[in-house]
């Protein structure tokens, strides 16, 4: 059961001794827009995480200000909240900042018009608590050295927020000299570990109310330094919360972002008194992100017609506990920034998961191909989530990298199974192009591939021109392909290699594989994206090689009649027929037939040809 309001601890419930102002004077805030003629005279304003900053900038505002009451409302003391990066987390933060901050608590146009304004419960604890506020999501470096820095500098700008302080009666001249040397980065380790718990407790004996710590992006040093110093971020870091958020009476409710669920024991140790709720968990599902009625809303303020059908195949997908349809709020917001028209993957170009990109291409040898090829066609996968993410294990434990790529918005989840595996997919086109473009990284290594050979042999496929497709194969495989081992299986590797080949130009076509269509399963399908352009059926065989007593001739004919029959096999079992369904007129679809003896490929191409009923391969 929920705890209400009036069941906190008594300290929250009393009204403390009225707060001296600490010396933030609070520029004049415009009134946010309470109708639609209003709202539309406001900008989007990208990369703007301070939430009075983009009120009082004029910026449009999603309004998610019910964070506020279900924070108070939840039973945990302390919450912790891991979400993708660029889903709202610090521009969310702020926001409690500016709710719940003293500072902040003559700025009532700051809430003018948002949900909040009708939850008088809610609105009760409105500017009644100090906040501590960090941010570590630029606290990265090369080594522990140049993170620590950043870490002090985060730490130093914390501490300047609250310089009011220095004037206080509540703190003596030791004291006031300590709060200096930490405002000015001067601090040493020691110091710094347990910062939060101190700024906590001047702010509580300055305004007489316990205080709000917010840390935005904990995790941040710790994957920055994965591989190389990881073990001392998670060290520090476990100081710096475990000081801040364990058994502190000067704490009111404490809220951490980030984007895993690093373990407990390496972080959140001894800390029973945390909820933690991911993707997966019902809890603010609704919080982060923007959901279809958001989006909706956004594009009719903004006077915005974009067309809502594209918007969902590019940004939409994602499911954070029961509720789906949550759209990517960077990527929506850059869209309409540039009139709803101009559709580019904004989210995944934006950088930032080193770690992601360093694992993903590191296992691409793993079968991690295979699995990419298949979500890259529309499927899932059915993988276990780790609840708790140990970085220790994720060179060790590979289904660990699945975490990975869920808690950081590359996957969605759809269900979970009756043996507590998940399944997972991709979100969204936007997400399919980063996974293309892993392909074609993985694809360049050797000789090299580049994107326009791997668009070059597509285009050559689906326009039916054989001897270009078999000389761009010959192209790009080469050495390439002893990277993709063949294993016992060769016709499997040679189809993944194929796979993601395709796949690479995947901007211009839906890549398939091994579905149902006519009498029997293709093995890879080009639909395009687009009305009027060609498609293509491919069917790949193995054979082997040329022998060495073989002749030349005797070859030829062995592959020839290879060939003829994986074509026959198409036209037979009438592979071709989804692209007809998509109304593709037969003359527009190209059927192909690939051998491979060894590495070396040979391509044959042909129309459909007449339907030949009954027969299966």
């Amino acid at each position: 059961m929920r705890r209400r309001f009036g069941e906190g601890k008594a300290a929250a419930r009393r009204p403390g001794p009225q707060s001296a102002s600490l010396g933030c004077d609070a520029a004049q805030t415009r009134i946010f827009a309470e109708n639609r003629d209003d709202m539309a005279e406001k900008r989007i304003l990208l990369g703007i995480s301070d939430f009075q900053g983009l009120i009082e900038a004029g910026g449009y505002f999603i309004d998610k200000s019910l964070l506020v009451e279900e924070v108070l409302e939840h039973p945990q003391e302390v919450l912790l909240l891991p979400r993708p990066r660029r889903f709202g987390k610090t521009l969310n933060l702020s926001m409690l900042e500016c709710f719940f901050d003293p500072r902040h608590a003559e700025e009532a146009s700051l809430f003018r018009g948002l949900a909040i304004e009708q939850r008088p419960g809610a609105m009760a604890f409105r500017g009644r608590h100090p906040v501590v506020f960090l941010s570590l999501k630029d606290a990265k470096g090369l080594t522990w050295e140049e993170t620590l820095g950043g870490i002090r500098q985060a730490i130093a700008a914390t501490a300047r927020a609250h310089r009011g302080l220095l004037a206080s009666e509540a703190l003596d001249e030791a004291e006031k000299q300590a709060l200096a040397r930490l405002m000015h980065g001067q601090a040493g380790p020691e110091e710094l570990a347990g910062s939060l718990r101190w700024l906590a407790e001047l702010l509580h004996r300055h305004h007489g109310r316990r205080a709000l710590v917010l840390v935005d992006e904990y995790d941040a040093p710790i994957q920055s330094g994965h591989g190389r110093y990881d073990a001392q971020a998670a060290s520090f870091t476990r100081q710096l919360l475990g000081a801040a958020l364990k058994d502190n009476p000067h704490l009111f409710k404490g809220v951490v972002t980030g984007i895993l669920r690093v373990a407990r024991e390496s972080i959140f140790s001894g800390l029973n008194n945390v909820g933690v709720f991911t993707v997966l968990d019902q809890a603010f599902s609704d919080k982060f992100g923007f959901t279809e009625a958001e989006v909706e809303r956004l594009f009719a303020d903004m006077d915005l017609r974009p067309d809502m059908d594209k918007v969902r195949l590019w940004y939409n997908g994602y499911r954070f506990g029961s509720t789906r349809g949550i759209h990517n709020p960077w990527s929506v917001l850059s869209l309409a920034s540039r009139g709803g028209t101009d559709f580019e993957p904004y989210w995944v170009n934006t950088g930032g998961d080193a770690l992601i990109a360093d694992e993903v291409a590191r296992r691409g040898a793993d079968g991690l191909r295979e699995d990419l090829g298949r979500l890259l066609e529309g499927g899932t996968l059915e993988k276990p989530i780790e609840p708790e993410f140990v970085f220790d294990d994720l060179r060790a434990d590979s289904d660990l990298l699945w975490t990975l790529l869920l808690m950081a918005g590359y996957l969605t989840f759809r269900e979970r199974n009756a043996w507590g595996q998940w399944s997972l997919a991709i979100p969204n086109h936007e997400v399919a192009t980063s996974f293309r473009s892993m392909l074609a990284r993985w694809l360049r290594r050797g000789p090299g591939v580049s994107h326009g050979q791997a668009a070059d042999a597509a285009k050559a496929l689906v326009q039916g021109r054989a001897e270009d497709f078999q000389e761009a194969l010959r192209r790009v495989m080469g050495d390439t392909f002893s990277y993709f081992d063949q294993g016992t299986e060769p016709e499997r590797a040679y189809h993944a290699y194929l796979l993601g080949l395709l796949a690479v130009a995947g901007d211009s076509y839906v890549v398939r594989s091994n579905r149902e269509s006519g009498a029997g399963r293709y093995d890879v399908m080009l639909l395009p994206r687009e009305k009027g352009e060609r498609g293509a059926i491919l069917e790949i065989k193995t054979l082997a090689p040329r022998g060495r007593d073989e002749e030349e001739e005797a070859f030829e004919a062995r592959i020839g009649k290879a060939l003829e029959k994986a074509l026959e096999q198409i036209r037979r079992n009438r592979y071709h027929q989804e692209l007809l369904d998509h109304g593709i007129p037969a003359a527009d679809i190209s059927l192909c037939a690939v051998v491979f003896a060894g590495k070396t490929p040979f391509a044959r191409m042909d129309g459909p040809g007449p339907l030949r009923p009954g027969a299966r391969s």
